[in-house]
């Protein structure tokens, strides 16, 4: 009976010959909750990501997207339940079913939203029938949520061996075609990770300790520590990933009540100082909502000051502070809800400086307490508008209006691929105008990876799948 590729490619490390890098177990810190990453070594999805970011097949061997793009069939590789009862497509749809419902309640919104249904045509077909064309689907099916369980059961390519509160043990399942047999129990153990759940500051004193050979899914706010502990250059491997890091205007107070007012905020920060304030290597600055051209019809709009020196912003930023001040008689006073990270204070003071320069003061808060802005560093988990917009809609607690909301319903709702992009467009303009949001730049994450492993490198998606991960031979 054949696995999936991607426990094959398992199969291969564990069979290959012994100059192979398969020598011994590895442990693994993942900076804060552990979760995701159990669930997506045990139970793999339809599609996954490479080492690179990039699509792979995992549960289902390969798959096909008709002409109208509203369908997406799957043909599920022959393998098994982490139990050992074969994996059926009936259970496999159950799953999905499951899996979108639960989305639709967090990070991923309405991203699966077009789906109509799920269909298990034979015992290894599944068909994902859609309302209207989603062409980052595999994208978002290969997302952490979207791995196939069914009745406590997932597929693999680990199993968890021991969970206890400090470590979770990963063991690679074995072939069910029998492809492994000459693969002993202790080389199944050598092939063991070892994962732990914990803050970037212990994590980086584990890592420096040799207690684990990699650490991953740090972000910008830890990148200080990084750097303090002066960890050798060639060891930390950093993603650019897209998605949104910036400031959310989520209050109601009379200054950011005013889009002139929002927009004055965010013309007054010069974030050509960024890269160095935050020594991220190859931190990319912007000033627009959307990171690139993804799936709207134009280029991503751009605020009207954009061209214009910092001087020269300041000045009309200043002007519209002390007509507002003239106006209302209040006070241009501002909170700013950051993590208590490092990296977010060093943003926070170079914000606060820029603000000082038109007139605003700015204290900072901690998150979930009232505030005017809030710090967003989130990845985005596919290359379409939607989760853009999604995430700074109304929907989301941020301030919004009407114009913005009836855009992105259109787009949403639109029956084609070239209406959905122009109507994209058309809401990117919406939202470049009512100012939800100031972007600084694109986001990071950073990993530390030793000389002991090998298989890690950026990645495009910011993931990082253990089965990629192996000690180094000697």
């Amino acid at each position: 009976m054949r696995r999936s590729p991607m426990l094959l490619a398992l199969t291969a490390l564990l069979a290959s010959c012994s100059d192979d890098p398969i020598d011994q177990a590895s442990t693994v810190a993942i900076v804060g909750d552990r979760s995701s990453a159990v669930a997506a070594a045990t139970n793999q999805g339809l599609v996954a990501f490479d080492a690179d970011g990039q699509i792979e097949p995992a549960l289902a061997e390969r798959w096909i997207v008709s002409d109208d793009g509203l369908h997406f069939v799957f043909r599920l590789a022959q393998t098994n339940w982490i139990n050992g009862k074969p994996v059926l497509a009936s259970e496999v749809a159950h799953s999905l079913n499951e899996n979108f419902s639960r989305a639709a309640q967090g990070r991923l919104g309405h991203l699966f939203s077009a789906v109509a249904d799920v269909d298990a045509m034979t015992s290894r077909i599944i068909d994902i029938r859609l309302k209207a064309p989603r062409p980052n689907m595999l994208q978002l099916l290969a997302a952490p949520e979207m791995g196939i369980h069914y009745n406590g059961y997932g597929t693999g390519p680990y199993s968890a061996v021991k969970n206890a509160k400090d470590l979770v043990t990963l063991r690679p399942l074995r072939a069910t075609d029998g492809s492994d047999d000459g693969v002993t129990d202790a080389q199944l153990r050598a092939r063991e990770i070892k994962l732990r759940g914990e803050g970037a500051a212990l994590a980086i004193t584990h890592y420096q300790r040799a207690q684990v050979q990699a650490v991953l899914g740090g972000s910008f706010g830890t990148y200080p520590l990084v750097q303090s502990a002066q960890i050798p250059a060639a060891q930390i491997v950093v993603d650019h990933p897209q998605g949104l890091f910036g400031l959310a205007f989520v209050g109601h107070g009379r200054l950011i009540g005013d889009a002139n007012i929002r927009e004055a905020l965010s013309m007054a920060i010069d974030r050509s100082v960024l890269p160095k304030l935050l020594g991220v290597p190859g931190l990319a600055v912007r000033n627009t909502i959307l990171p690139d051209a993804l799936d709207q019809a134009s280029d991503p709009a751009a605020p009207d000051w954009a061209g214009y020196p910092i001087d020269v912003r300041r000045s009309e930023a200043s002007k519209r502070i002390r007509d507002w001040s003239a106006q209302t008689k209040g006070e241009a006073n501002i909170k700013v809800a950051i993590l208590d990270e490092p990296g977010a204070r060093l943003l926070f003071a170079r914000l606060a400086a820029d603000w000082r320069t038109i007139g605003v003061r700015a204290q900072a808060v901690r998150l979930h307490t009232p505030s005017d802005l809030v710090l967003v560093d989130e990845v985005a988990p596919n290359a379409s508008v939607n989760w853009y917009f999604t995430r700074l809609s109304c929907e989301a607690n941020v301030t919004c209006n009407e114009n913005e909301q009836n855009a992105l319903a259109e787009a949403r709702a639109a029956p084609t691929l070239d209406a959905r992009a122009q109507a994209y467009s058309a809401a990117d303009k919406a939202y470049n105008s009512y100012v939800p949001f100031i972007p600084l730049a694109n986001p990071i994450r950073w990993n530390l990876t030793s000389v002991q492993l090998v298989g890690l490198r950026p990645s495009a998606a910011a993931l990082h799948p253990l089965i990629r991960l192996r000690s180094a031979k000697n």
